[in-house]
């Protein structure tokens, strides 16, 4: 018979029962998946894997005589995003029986006698979801490890029912005009936090249920909370916390409850009389008076050039609690937060800087300041060739100044005897040896300044090789000849002196 009905369901999915809604949705038959051959048979997308989870998305569902969609025994990756469906009161919008891996997020389940039923299953995730108009909004039965996050039930007998299971949480959830917001039957070390359980009849009610985590949690109701049977060991708030609870107070511990009459003597949105109240919660949360704070910041330097660095410190205070965030606005387009900043602007000029803060009690406070940028100056600097100069000797002058937020229009040189020239790039030769300093000042585009010095050392002109200090050009020409009218003259003497002896 199950077989016959799925071949129905598979030869009925082609066909679109109503027409896309504005959200994309397109019209489907109900979707019945035993087993992972199932997702092949459906053409469902994906492969089953956490990478690549098979996708059931975008479809409206009328079901009127089945449930919309069931999956069963498998634990292939599961997403069903998106998806509408509307029955009549007597079938279940998502059933879930014995799978793992499972997400439902952004689903819209109306009028179903279970808006979504898990069973039998484990790590499971339902997020995002509004059910509503029927018996119970999410069913949670025998399982374990089941979220159910951010997700809105209205307008039914039970909104969230947790039956016969253990570690599953409710967290961030809205649960509004039910006869039960929440209900915990024979189930244990669950959690239920950050939940809204408003205008109900009963808000929270435990039934035979142990060790369970209730806090943070908002209830007003006719009747904000029933235990019965043998529920122990249940936790009705956490150790007192610094951070913004469910009402906007400074600290996180118990649960807002409309009953509760106690008085708030030392003012930090904890009650402090008539505790533990109700049944167990020792530290009930009361509306509170939050002070807003007063946002104030500095910054260093105190004088802000164009590309230097910014150091923005905040200064801000808060007269009764804390301040947590910090959004900065520079006034250039560039924007931070935290408690300290840096920042670089690029371009002289006048930056209103703006400062938003909020402390622990949602309060905010602005602040702003004008801070004047001032041209950055060049930065002078040169290099020279040779690096040991000889008198005479002509020295190539090379400037390196720079300028991070313009241009260098003038180069003025002077080196240490008199001399003096300009320009980007210079030559320079000195007539007499000795220690010489060349100063190099260079001016901006927008007339700031800025110089650096250095001293050379010119050594004498190099001399001909193996020569003493005293050496003349004409000198060894000079000698040359006398030595040879020298030679010649004792040649002749020589010769006459012979001829004289000859003679005689």
């Amino acid at each position: 018979m199950r077989r016959l009905l799925l071949i129905i369901m598979l030869t009925l999915s082609l066909t679109l029962f109503v027409n896309a809604e504005p959200q994309g949705r397109k019209g489907h038959a109900p979707i019945c998946i035993n087993g992972d051959r199932d997702f092949e048979r459906w053409g469902i997308a994906g492969k089953g894997s956490g990478d690549e989870p098979y996708v059931v998305e975008n479809i409206e569902i009328r079901s009127l005589t089945m449930n919309g969609i069931e999956v069963w025994n498998t634990k292939s990756h599961l997403v069903i995003r998106n998806v509408f469906i509307e029955g009549n009161g007597s079938f279940t919008g998502i059933y879930l029986y014995n799978v793992e891996n499972v997400r439902i997020e952004n689903c819209e389940l109306k009028g179903n006698a279970f808006g979504i039923l898990v069973q039998n299953s484990s790590n499971t995730v339902i997020m995002g979801c509004k059910v509503g108009n029927g018996s119970i909004g999410i069913f949670v039965n025998s399982s374990s490890n089941i979220a159910i996050i951010g997700s809105e039930a209205l307008n039914s007998s039970v909104g969230i029912y947790v039956k016969l299971s253990l570690n599953c949480t409710a967290a961030n959830c809205t649960l509004s005009k039910n006869k039960n917001g929440i209900m915990l039957d024979s189930s244990s070390s669950n959690m239920v936090y950050n939940c809204t359980v408003v205008e109900n009849d009963l808000g929270i009610m435990l039934l035979s249920s142990t060790n369970n985590t209730i806090y943070n949690n908002r209830f007003n109701n006719e009747i904000d909370w029933h235990v019965a049977g043998n529920s122990t060991g249940n936790r009705w708030n956490v150790s007192k916390t610094s951070g913004r609870n469910i009402i906007g107070g400074p600290f996180i511990g118990g649960n807002q409850w409309n009953s509760y009459k106690g008085v708030d003597k030392d003012k930090d949105g904890i009650g402090d009389t008539d505790v533990p109240y109700g049944p167990g919660d020792y530290l009930p949360l009361v509306k509170y008076k939050n002070s807003p704070p007063k946002a104030d910041f500095f910054h260093y330097p105190s004088k802000v050039k164009c590309m230097g660095e910014v150091i923005f410190l905040d200064n801000s205070t808060d007269p009764d609690g804390e301040v947590v965030s910090w959004m900065w606005d520079f006034g250039d387009g560039g924007n931070a937060t935290g408690m300290s900043v840096r920042h670089v602007f690029r371009k002289k000029g006048n930056y209103t800087v703006r400062l938003r803060v909020m402390d622990d009690g949602g309060l905010e406070a602005n602040c702003e300041k004008v801070i004047v940028v001032y041209n950055s100056p060049p930065k002078a600097g040169f290099t020279y060739s040779p690096i040991e100069p000889r008198v005479n000797e002509t020295i190539i002058f090379t400037s390196n100044s720079t300028d991070v937020d313009g241009r260098i229009v003038s180069w003025e040189w002077e080196f240490g005897d008199g001399a003096k020239d300009a320009g980007e790039n210079v030559t320079h030769a000195y007539r007499r040896e000795g220690n010489y300093t060349i100063i190099l000042l260079v001016r901006d585009d927008e007339g700031d300044t800025d110089w650096c010095f250095a001293t050379i050392s010119v050594k004498p002109a190099l001399r001909t090789e193996g020569r003493g200090a005293e050496y003349f050009p004409w000198i060894p020409v000079a000698m040359v000849t006398i030595a040879i009218i020298a030679t010649s003259t004792y040649v002749v003497l020589r010769k006459r002196l012979m001829q004289r002896r000859e003679r005689a």
